[in-house]
Protein backbone atom coordinates (compact mmCIF):
# COMPACT_ATOMS: atom_id res chain seq x y z
CA UNK A 1 0.00 0.00 0.00
CA UNK A 2 2.84 2.40 1.02
CA UNK A 3 4.73 1.77 -2.63
CA UNK A 4 1.29 2.88 -4.86
CA UNK A 5 1.05 5.88 -2.31
CA UNK A 6 4.41 6.70 -3.55
CA UNK A 7 4.71 5.81 -7.29
CA UNK A 8 0.74 7.74 -7.27
CA UNK A 9 3.20 11.18 -6.08
CA UNK A 10 5.83 10.69 -8.21
CA UNK A 11 3.30 9.96 -11.35
CA UNK A 12 1.82 13.14 -10.46
CA UNK A 13 5.18 15.23 -10.18
CA UNK A 14 5.92 13.97 -13.13
CA UNK A 15 3.04 14.85 -14.95
CA UNK A 16 2.77 18.22 -13.40
CA UNK A 17 6.54 18.71 -14.68
CA UNK A 18 5.79 17.76 -17.82
CA UNK A 19 2.73 20.00 -18.07
CA UNK A 20 5.47 23.18 -16.71
CA UNK A 21 7.86 22.19 -19.53
CA UNK A 22 4.80 21.64 -21.97
CA UNK A 23 3.85 25.55 -21.10
CA UNK A 24 6.90 26.74 -21.49
CA UNK A 25 7.25 25.13 -24.71
CA UNK A 26 4.52 26.89 -26.70
CA UNK A 27 4.86 30.41 -25.39
CA UNK A 28 8.37 30.13 -26.39
CA UNK A 29 7.45 28.84 -29.35
CA UNK A 30 4.30 31.81 -29.57
CA UNK A 31 7.04 33.94 -28.65
CA UNK A 32 9.36 33.28 -31.52
CA UNK A 33 5.91 33.40 -33.70
CA UNK A 34 5.49 36.92 -32.91
CA UNK A 35 8.51 38.32 -33.35
CA UNK A 36 9.09 37.08 -36.56
CA UNK A 37 5.76 38.50 -37.76
CA UNK A 38 5.81 41.90 -35.74
CA UNK A 39 2.72 41.33 -33.22
CA UNK A 40 2.56 42.66 -30.47
CA UNK A 41 0.51 41.18 -27.17
CA UNK A 42 -3.30 42.25 -26.95
CA UNK A 43 -4.37 43.90 -24.05
CA UNK A 44 -5.97 41.77 -21.26
CA UNK A 45 -9.51 42.08 -20.01
CA UNK A 46 -9.45 42.98 -16.72
CA UNK A 47 -13.18 42.20 -16.05
CA UNK A 48 -12.13 38.44 -16.49
CA UNK A 49 -11.60 38.28 -12.63
CA UNK A 50 -9.62 35.48 -10.89
CA UNK A 51 -9.06 32.30 -13.72
CA UNK A 52 -11.75 34.06 -16.02
CA UNK A 53 -14.61 33.38 -14.14
CA UNK A 54 -16.46 36.64 -13.74
CA UNK A 55 -16.23 36.59 -17.64
CA UNK A 56 -17.59 32.93 -17.71
CA UNK A 57 -20.50 34.41 -15.61
CA UNK A 58 -21.10 37.72 -17.34
CA UNK A 59 -20.81 36.13 -20.97
CA UNK A 60 -23.11 33.42 -20.11
CA UNK A 61 -25.60 35.90 -18.18
CA UNK A 62 -25.55 37.53 -21.38
CA UNK A 63 -26.35 35.04 -23.47
CA UNK A 64 -29.24 33.12 -21.40
CA UNK A 65 -30.83 36.84 -21.77
CA UNK A 66 -30.12 37.22 -25.50
CA UNK A 67 -28.31 39.36 -25.67
CA UNK A 68 -24.75 38.62 -26.54
CA UNK A 69 -23.92 39.84 -29.27
CA UNK A 70 -25.08 44.06 -27.88
CA UNK A 71 -22.74 42.73 -24.93
CA UNK A 72 -19.85 41.97 -26.70
CA UNK A 73 -20.03 45.44 -28.51
CA UNK A 74 -20.81 47.23 -25.29
CA UNK A 75 -17.58 45.46 -23.99
CA UNK A 76 -15.23 46.30 -26.55
CA UNK A 77 -16.60 50.08 -26.11
CA UNK A 78 -15.41 50.09 -22.77
CA UNK A 79 -12.14 48.27 -23.32
CA UNK A 80 -12.06 51.06 -25.89
CA UNK A 81 -12.65 53.85 -23.36
CA UNK A 82 -10.38 52.37 -20.76
CA UNK A 83 -7.07 51.72 -22.81
CA UNK A 84 -7.82 55.08 -24.76
CA UNK A 85 -7.37 53.23 -28.24
CA UNK A 86 -9.51 50.70 -30.20
CA UNK A 87 -9.11 47.11 -28.58
CA UNK A 88 -10.10 45.26 -31.89
CA UNK A 89 -8.53 42.39 -30.27
CA UNK A 90 -8.79 41.25 -26.28
CA UNK A 91 -6.76 38.76 -24.40
CA UNK A 92 -8.81 36.74 -21.85
CA UNK A 93 -7.31 33.93 -19.53
CA UNK A 94 -10.39 31.82 -18.69
CA UNK A 95 -9.28 28.74 -16.61
CA UNK A 96 -5.44 29.07 -17.34
CA UNK A 97 -6.07 28.72 -20.88
CA UNK A 98 -5.14 32.45 -23.19
CA UNK A 99 -8.44 33.10 -24.97
CA UNK A 100 -8.03 35.88 -27.54
CA UNK A 101 -11.45 37.91 -28.96
CA UNK A 102 -10.81 39.64 -32.34
CA UNK A 103 -12.91 41.64 -34.59
CA UNK A 104 -10.10 43.28 -36.45
CA UNK A 105 -10.65 42.84 -40.30
CA UNK A 106 -6.74 42.01 -40.77
CA UNK A 107 -6.26 39.20 -38.18
CA UNK A 108 -9.52 37.76 -39.55
CA UNK A 109 -8.48 37.79 -42.90
CA UNK A 110 -5.04 36.81 -41.95
CA UNK A 111 -6.72 33.50 -40.20
CA UNK A 112 -9.20 32.85 -43.03
CA UNK A 113 -7.18 33.72 -46.07
CA UNK A 114 -3.23 33.56 -45.40
CA UNK A 115 -2.60 31.49 -42.22
CA UNK A 116 -5.71 29.38 -42.08
CA UNK A 117 -4.26 26.06 -41.69
CA UNK A 118 -1.76 27.55 -38.56
CA UNK A 119 -5.27 27.86 -36.63
CA UNK A 120 -7.51 24.91 -34.88
CA UNK A 121 -10.59 25.58 -32.85
CA UNK A 122 -9.30 23.46 -29.65
CA UNK A 123 -11.33 20.87 -27.87
CA UNK A 124 -12.80 23.80 -25.96
CA UNK A 125 -14.35 25.48 -28.84
CA UNK A 126 -15.75 22.47 -30.39
CA UNK A 127 -17.38 21.34 -27.30
CA UNK A 128 -18.77 24.72 -26.00
CA UNK A 129 -19.96 25.73 -29.92
CA UNK A 130 -20.72 22.25 -31.69
CA UNK A 131 -23.73 22.56 -29.70
CA UNK A 132 -24.79 25.49 -30.68
CA UNK A 133 -23.52 25.30 -33.86
CA UNK A 134 -23.06 22.05 -35.29
CA UNK A 135 -20.44 20.28 -37.07
CA UNK A 136 -20.55 23.31 -40.01
CA UNK A 137 -17.48 25.60 -41.44
CA UNK A 138 -17.23 27.87 -38.17
CA UNK A 139 -16.87 24.71 -35.72
CA UNK A 140 -14.44 22.54 -38.26
CA UNK A 141 -10.53 22.50 -38.15
CA UNK A 142 -8.93 23.22 -41.03
CA UNK A 143 -7.04 20.06 -40.93
CA UNK A 144 -11.04 18.11 -40.12
CA UNK A 145 -11.94 20.52 -43.29
CA UNK A 146 -9.17 19.57 -45.50
CA UNK A 147 -8.07 15.96 -44.73
CA UNK A 148 -11.39 14.72 -45.19
CA UNK A 149 -13.20 17.08 -47.05
CA UNK A 150 -10.13 17.22 -49.61
CA UNK A 151 -10.19 19.98 -52.01
CA UNK A 152 -13.46 21.51 -50.27
CA UNK A 153 -11.59 24.75 -49.14
CA UNK A 154 -11.39 25.76 -53.01
CA UNK A 155 -15.06 24.94 -53.46
CA UNK A 156 -16.31 26.86 -50.24
CA UNK A 157 -13.79 29.84 -51.12
CA UNK A 158 -12.82 29.53 -54.82
CA UNK A 159 -12.03 33.09 -54.23
CA UNK A 160 -8.70 32.29 -52.13
CA UNK A 161 -7.10 30.13 -55.25
CA UNK A 162 -6.12 33.57 -56.92
CA UNK A 163 -6.63 35.88 -54.16
CA UNK A 164 -3.77 37.81 -53.42
CA UNK A 165 -3.98 39.88 -50.12
CA UNK A 166 -2.76 43.95 -50.69
CA UNK A 167 -0.61 43.72 -47.37
CA UNK A 168 1.93 40.58 -48.91
CA UNK A 169 1.45 40.09 -51.92
CA UNK A 170 1.06 36.24 -50.85
CA UNK A 171 -1.20 33.72 -52.70
CA UNK A 172 -3.83 32.96 -50.27
CA UNK A 173 -3.68 29.20 -49.39
CA UNK A 174 -6.46 28.43 -46.99
CA UNK A 175 -5.16 25.04 -46.27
Amino acid sequence: MHHLAVYSLVALAALVLFKVIQRLAIRRQHALIKKQLGCQDPPVDPHSGFLGINAIRTLTKADREGRLPDFVINRHRTLNQMFGRITSTVSHNILGQNILFTNDPKNIQAMLATQFSDYDLGETRNSLMGLTLGSGIVCVDCALLCGIYNGLCLLILPHHSSHRTASNGNTAAPC
